[in-house]
């Protein structure tokens, strides 16, 4: 075990000889950090919270009894000989119960190839939450009591899922998307939309937008403008043609990134091909494949 001056680990805590303990960190009663974990500066892992193996964490995190992190994948097709990794940016905090698994590598695939399993910073991960194998989690995200992103999906910055809220696998979420509680997604997720019940949008997460300090009203304005050619009153023809639409128009770079989201979910390959969700009044889907279609 490699320690740093100030460091505290409590004498009934288990860590692991190769594991690397940053300056600063408390390591509390009965906590266990397993083999090739790495803790940045002033880190804290409560008692009976566990890191397993493979994964590094920037500073000052927060793991609270209970909490699992860096397990093995839930893949039937884990090999203990391709571990993964968990890697974990700065400030987070995992509540009781919380689960993060390591990435998986199919057996078709270099391990050299594979991206970890990745947590960004600023994240709020409350109890019993999940995320996957594989899975991407962008800055300051927020998933409430029992929310779970399922292996190979990934979470734009700032989406806030409430309590009892899923993403199936190869799902993307985009940015600033807000989650009504026990909703769900198969589908894709463009940035900045409130999603309800199952993959359906039923506005702008206007809340979001307005306290989002790096966004102007111009850009809010372009924002609510793109979320009309594709969900409002005045949708329609071809998905296609609603993107041309969009393309034609003078957008910063929030709005744009709302376009281009779109465009890469139509353009999809499976098992990422999942089509984004559709507005809520008629149940509509907005298809990847079936993009040259009516809805």
């Amino acid at each position: 075990m490699s320690t740093q001056p100030r460091t505290i680990v409590a004498s009934t805590a288990t860590v692991h000889p190769e594991s690397e303990i940053g300056p600063g960190c408390e390591i509390g009663p009965g906590a266990f950090i397993g083999p090739r974990v790495r803790l940045g500066p002033n880190c804290r892992v409560r008692p009976g919270a566990v890191i397993v193996q493979d994964t590094v964490l920037g500073a000052a995190n927060d793991i609270h009894p209970g909490a699992v992190l860096g397990g093995d994948p839930q893949d039937k097709g884990y090999s203990p000989a391709s571990p993964g990794a968990l890697v974990v940016g700065d400030n987070n905090i995992f509540r009781e119960g919380v689960t993060i698994s390591r990435s998986t590598i199919a057996k078709d695939r270099d391990p050299a190839t594979v991206a970890p399993t990745r947590i960004g910073s600023g994240c709020f991960f409350m109890a019993n939450s999940h995320a996957g194998h594989n899975a991407v989690v962008g800055d300051n995200c927020i998933l409430t009591n029992c929310a779970c992103i399922a292996g190979h999906t990934v979470l734009g910055a700032g989406v806030i899922m409430s309590a009892f809220c899923y993403v199936h696998q190869f799902c993307r979420v985009g940015e600033g998307v807000m989650f009504q509680g026990s909703s769900g997604v198969s589908m894709h997720v463009p940035p900045f939309v409130v999603l309800s019940n199952l993959n359906q949008a039923v506005g702008l997460n206007r809340v979001g937008l307005r306290r989002n300090p790096a966004m102007t009203g111009e850009d809010r304005e372009e924002i609510k403008r793109v979320y009309q050619v594709f969900y409002g009153s005045s949708r329609a023809g071809l998905i296609a043609d609603r993107l041309a639409v969009a393309d034609s128009l003078t957008l910063g770079a929030p709005a744009r990134r709302f376009v281009d989201f779109v465009r890469a979910a139509l353009d999809d390959q499976p098992p990422y091909r999942r089509g984004l969700i559709g507005p809520v009044r008629s149940r509509a889907r907005l298809s990847g494949r079936a993009a040259g279609e009516h809805e």
